[in-house]
């Protein structure tokens, strides 16, 4: 019974190293991928900031899409300064299963920027 019990305790402490490197792995491919997907998204935004900026210096009435869409490029902005900081913050927590859960958060609001970018060019 006590060599039963020492072999479970000695894979446990064997096996929680592996799961812990395997979730550290994860959390690490996940950052890695908001960071790639958040540096290709920045230069989408900017231009469609650059395309509301000219729309807001003409010296006439907007028409309601175009006001519109420049709502919606400052709501983008907002947003994604947001996940910016939500990125910075996230990248000195502890490897953990909470962390995981945040960065799958934050990689499906990155992945949902870019999707709604898309559709406004």
């Amino acid at each position: 019974m006590k060599l039963l019990l020492t072999t479970l305790l000695a894979a446990a402490v064997i096996l929680m190293p592996a799961c812990q490197s395997s979730l550290e792995k994860e959390i690490n491919e996940l950052h890695v991928a908001s960071v790639k997907l958040g540096d290709e998204f920045a230069p989408k935004l900017e231009e469609l900031v650059q395309r509301s900026n000219s729309i807001n210096i003409q010296s006439r009435a907007l028409t309601p899409e175009e006001m519109e869409f420049t709502s919606a490029v400052a709501t983008l902005q907002d947003v994604f300064a947001t996940w910016k900081e939500d990125m910075e913050n996230v990248a000195g927590k502890a490897p953990d299963q909470a962390r995981l859960e945040e960065e799958k958060a934050l990689n499906e609001a990155i992945v949902n920027l870019a999707n709604t970018a898309a559709q406004m060019e």
